[in-house]
């Protein structure tokens, strides 16, 4: 059997055990969470550092959680990097358990909802486009956490071959975990990266003066 069919067995088979005893979106949705904090409290720091500017702030914020992201994953890997066992059969390969996460994670999510009533004046005409934008980012976020569990599954495999886990497929792969991982999931954070930086300069057009969404917020609601 080719290397590549030898792989694409023990990545079908992880991602079933991952499936079966796991809850890889909902780890997912954790480091999703998690580098999302980092990139708010990267905003905050700019901010604080003199950086006005929400079209530069914020993408380079987003730049920021993306790395953050990637480094979870790597802490997610080697928190689990036991989970894959391979032996010379590989029928034998088992995936262990991986702890639930809380399902109330998702219940901070954001809500179009509230804003249903609203009428849409031509001065918050802005804030309807960034909220356009925001829910491509959010669609985005959603499309990561719902490959998860093929994404980890394939990081999982690519680790334990590189650390020659798998005898049977050492020194037929040379795809690391990171260039995979980076592989699927630059698209979502350029895209990311190139709308927050568009919903910048389209705050500040319509408000000069704001340095924030909270003070655009304050604008218009005070």
């Amino acid at each position: 059997m080719p290397a590549a069919s030898e792989t694409a067995v023990e990545v079908a088979r992880v991602e079933r055990q991952l499936r079966e005893r796991g809850a890889p979106r909902g780890h997912m949705l954790g480091i999703v969470l998690t580098s999302g904090t980092v990139s708010l409290f990267t905003s905050i720091v700019l901010l604080k550092a003199g950086i006005a500017s929400m079209a530069i702030r914020y993408p380079i914020a987003v730049v920021s959680g993306y790395a953050a992201f990637l480094g979870f994953v790597r802490l997610w890997l080697h928190v689990h990097r036991n989970a894959v066992h391979a032996s010379e059969d590989p029928e034998t390969l088992e995936v262990m358990e991986l702890a639930q996460l809380p399902a109330e994670l998702a219940a901070n999510g954001l809500s179009a909802g509230d804003a249903a009533g609203l009428g849409i004046e031509a001065e918050a005409m802005p804030i309807a486009i960034v909220g356009g934008i925001l829910a491509i980012a959010v669609g985005a976020i959603a499309y990561t956490v719902y490959i998860a569990p093929p994404l980890f599954a394939e990081l999982l495999v690519d680790m334990a071959v590189t650390g020659g886990v798998y005898r049977q497929l050492r020194g037929k792969s040379d795809v690391s975990w990171l260039r995979r991982a980076f592989r699927r999931t630059v698209v979502p954070a350029a895209v990311m990266t190139g709308l927050f930086a568009i919903a910048g300069l389209v705050i500040q057009h319509a408000y000069p003066g704001a340095i924030s969404l909270g003070a655009v917020w304050d604008s218009l609601f005070r």
